[in-house]
């Protein structure tokens, strides 16, 4: 059992209009050319999903949308937002604090996938992207 949290970082002259994605993953877990993850994505634009990696890629299914219901949309990330995701068992909840409030739930909480596996972070561009415009600014590994 544990929990994920990182402060997000924005840079005000980001180019809105290329993708960009910081996440946080959960059962993160590697071995034999194989990889298996729950990851919660958030998009420069607030755009937001539950994705399972699963396999090698190239490969099919590489990743697939879970289809979890949003709870409370986060919106486009700002400087000194905070994610964090919780794996209880092989419950699998995630929140979102925007400034100084409190962490809402962003989606419906659900069963994992996978019962095994440790926390992680990444981040995506599309060409023409800077990753260091949207990144984490400090990451919180925490076991419950």
């Amino acid at each position: 059992n544990y929990e994920i949290e990182a402060g997000i970082f924005r840079a005000a002259d980001i180019n809105a209009a290329i993708n960009h994605e910081i996440e946080l993953h959960v059962c993160m877990a590697q071995a034999g050319g194989e990889v298996q993850s729950v990851e919660w994505l958030l998009s420069v634009t607030g755009s937001t999903q539950m994705v399972q990696w699963l396999g090698t890629n190239p490969g099919a299914p590489f990743w697939t949308d879970l289809g979890i219901t949003l709870l409370n949309a986060p919106g486009a990330p700002a400087n000194g937002d905070r994610m964090k995701f919780r794996k209880v068992g092989t419950t699998l909840t995630s929140f979102f604090k925007s400034g100084a409030g409190d962490f809402v739930q962003t989606f419906a909480s659900f069963t994992s996938p996978f019962s095994t596996g440790s926390p992680g972070i990444a981040s995506f561009t599309r060409a023409g992207g800077d990753p260091a415009k949207l990144c984490f600014t400090d990451v919180i590994i925490r076991p419950l």
